[in-house]
């Protein structure tokens, strides 16, 4: 876990499974039920990207 800066994002949360040196979650957000919802979603569907806003 870590804080990033210079995102900008304003809401929501974003996750991707794939990143350029390794095959694991990364997850960026602004709200932890976002958060935890990207995560489940990327789980659901066995990797890819994902976007959540207001838990949608």
């Amino acid at each position: 876990m870590g804080f990033v800066r210079g995102f900008k994002l304003k809401s929501g949360a974003l996750a991707a499974s794939v990143s350029h040196d390794h095959h694991n979650i990364v997850i960026v957000g602004t709200n932890n039920e976002d958060m935890y919802l990207a995560a489940r979603e990327i789980a659901r569907h066995q990797g890819g990207l994902v976007a959540v806003q207001d838990g949608k």
